[in-house]
């Protein structure tokens, strides 16, 4: 740090600015001189009057000189000053494994194993990839998730309870409880499928042909293969797909699923179409890929002017609204599964057939799905007319 010595003369009663000293110059025994430099503590200039020697001399600026190495020096002795460190941000799936690895380490198998399902199962939900860009949003997406799985409130609360242990033990104080009211899932009706579908290519009509007249959900329609197929008897098989490393989410695991005729045709042309295909909708490399098929939803919705124009969901880490890009919280492949139970119910298939083909084992998710049946079906409408029809008979109107 270097350390200039400077005067300030007067003349006509006034001070001049600072001046740096000319060392080949007699100061006079009156001058005053004072170091300036950067104090590196404060990174600021600073200037230090040097007191006037006991017995001035002419040579007083050697004395000045002399303080100026002086202070040069103490700065090489002095303590460096402390260097912010910006601490390395944390990125999810490394904090995870290390987290695993020592729970795995200090508790019970079965503890290790609950916290383990539930980041994991958390992680396929989530495509971010640090721990403080995570939201409160990432966990309410997490539980949509296993609500449309059908997972139980219990299974549920647990694995959001064991996320939020995770997520508390590297500072994240993000807090999502579970509550255990049900929500009815909705059915497109006509008018918007036949729109989506006036929006769509001809091979997007197929999936959704497909995913209305099957039920199935998005993880079972993305592992649909041609063996799954029994056209022989009208109808295809949900099974495990080991080859995949998948099996189905429902506790009722597999299950037959009768499909109508127009449907198997359109099956038997895509396979003669596709020969060397295994799966029925797979990706562009022949795997799986059922978030392909929610964007590709969600882009036609848009396009057809079908959103409902007051949520908002985000695009490239922004906020949009859904008028403005296809980001609607209405559309979802689990509302193909509603429409296939609606169709159905409206035919007056039992509703026992409809549970096992939708892979219920609870009658009560499955009336979750044929809320808007009832509401919608020639039944309900006669009996509300003939109950006005008598009301408005009785005031005499």
């Amino acid at each position: 740090m270097k350390v200039n010595v400077y005067t300030r003369e007067k003349v006509n009663g006034k001070r001049k600015p600072y001046k740096k000293i000319n060392r080949k110059r007699i100061y006079s025994e009156d001058t005053t001189f004072t170091l300036g430099y950067t104090d590196p503590s404060t990174r600021k200039w600073k200037w230090e009057t040097l007191p006037p020697p006991q017995r001035p001399t002419a040579n007083s600026m050697n004395l000045a000189l002399a303080a100026a190495l002086e202070k040069e020096a103490s700065f090489l002795t002095a303590a460096p000053s402390p260097v912010k460190v910006t601490p390395a941000r944390l990125r999810i799936d490394e904090m995870i494994e290390t987290w695993l690895d020592r729970i795995y380490k200090t508790r019970a198998l079965s503890t290790y194993n609950a916290y383990r399902v539930a980041v994991e199962n958390f992680r396929k939900t989530c495509s971010k990839e640090f721990l403080d860009e995570l939201v409160l949003r990432d966990l309410e997406v997490f539980q949509e998730t296993m609500l449309d799985e059908e997972f139980g409130d219990e299974t549920i609360k647990g694995r959001l309870t064991n996320l939020c242990v995770f997520l508390h033990a590297h500072a994240i104080k993000l807090t999502l409880s579970h509550e255990a009211a049900k929500k009815d899932v909705e059915a497109y009706t006509t008018e918007q499928y036949d729109a989506l579908c006036a929006a769509s290519t001809d091979e997007e009509k197929q999936l959704w042909e497909f995913l209305k007249k099957t039920g199935f959900r998005k993880g079972e329609n993305a592992h649909a293969c041609y063996t799954d197929l029994r056209l022989n008897d009208g109808a295809i098989r949900v099974g495990a797909k080991p080859q995949f490393g998948w099996k189905p989410k429902s506790k009722k695991g597999s299950r037959i699923v009768p499909i109508p005729d127009d449907l198997i045709e359109m099956l038997r042309a895509r396979q003669a179409a596709h020969p060397g295909d295994k799966l029925i909708f797979p990706d562009q490399d022949g795997q799986p890929s059922g978030s392909r098929f929610l964007r590709v939803l969600k882009i036609r919705a848009w396009k057809a002017g079908l959103n409902c124009g007051d949520c908002i969901g985000r695009v490239e880490g922004k906020d949009v609204s859904c008028a403005d890009g296809p980001v609607c919280s209405y559309w979802k492949i689990h509302r193909f599964r509603a429409s296939f139970a609606t169709a159905h119910y409206r035919a007056n298939v039992p509703v026992q057939d409809i549970m096992e083909w939708l892979g219920h084992t609870k009658m009560d998710i499955t009336m979750r799905y044929l809320a808007s049946a009832k509401i919608g079906g020639m039944q309900t409408r006669a009996a509300v007319n003939r109950t006005w029809g008598r009301a408005t008979a009785a005031v005499g109107v």
